[in-house]
C-alpha cells in the first residue's frame, strides 16, 4: 500500500484496514452452506367488534363582538361538558377552539368563534342518547366507531396463543 495516496492515515491503518478486510471475508467463508432449511409461518386472525363510539360536536357563532360570540360558545360548551361529565361511561373532552375573520370583498365584515367537544363510550345507545339531547345546543361533525384499547390488547394475546399452538402442530409435522 502506498502511503504517499493516503497521507490522514497513521501507518497503523495502513496496514489495520487489509487485515481487518481479510478477517471479514474470511469469516463469510468460514460459515457453512445451509442447503435444508424449511421455513414454517402460521397466520391467525379475527373479527372485532367495533364497540367504542366517538362523536365530536361543536358549538359555532357569527357576529361582530368577538367577546360575545366566545362568551355565547364557551358557555354552551361547559354546559354540554357538565351534562356529559354526570353520564356514567361516558368520556369528555374539548378539542380546538377557533376565531376566524369572515370576509365580504375583502374587507372583514364578522366573526365565527368555533369550539369542539369530543365524547366517547364504550355504550353506544348510551352516547346516542347524549348526542341526542346535545343537538339542541351543539352541530355534529361527526361520529364513528372504533375498537377499544382493552379489546386490542384481549384480541392480540388470544390470536398469540392460537398462533403459538397452531405453529407447534405444524412444527410437529
Amino acid at each position: 500500500m502506498n502511503r504517499a495516496k493516503h497521507p490522514a492515515l497513521p501507518p497503523v491503518l495502513h496496514l489495520a484496514l487489509p487485515l481487518l478486510l481479510c478477517a471479514a471475508f474470511g469469516l463469510q467463508a468460514a460459515e457453512p452452506n445451509h442447503y435444508d432449511r424449511v421455513m414454517l409461518s402460521v397466520t391467525t386472525q379475527a373479527d372485532v367488534r367495533q364497540e367504542k363510539l366517538q362523536a365530536v360536536l361543536f358549538a359555532e357563532e357569527e357576529g361582530l363582538d368577538t367577546a360575545r360570540l366566545a362568551d355565547a360558545v364557551n358557555q354552551r360548551v361547559a354546559l354540554a361538558m357538565d351534562l356529559a361529565k354526570n353520564e356514567e361511561g361516558i368520556k369528555a373532552r374539548t378539542l380546538g377552539y377557533s376565531s376566524n375573520p369572515i370576509y365580504k370583498e375583502q374587507r372583514v365584515e364578522g366573526w365565527r368563534v368555533r369550539q369542539s367537544l369530543e365524547l366517547q363510550s364504550n355504550d353506544p345507545t348510551h352516547l346516542g342518547l347524549l348526542i341526542g339531547k346535545l343537538q339542541s345546543d351543539l352541530n355534529v361533525e361527526s361520529i364513528h366507531y372504533s375498537v377499544s384499547d382493552q379489546l386490542v390488547d384481549s384480541t392480540t394475546d388470544e390470536l398469540i396463543d392460537q398462533a403459538m399452538v397452531a405453529f407447534k402442530k405444524r412444527a410437529e409435522r
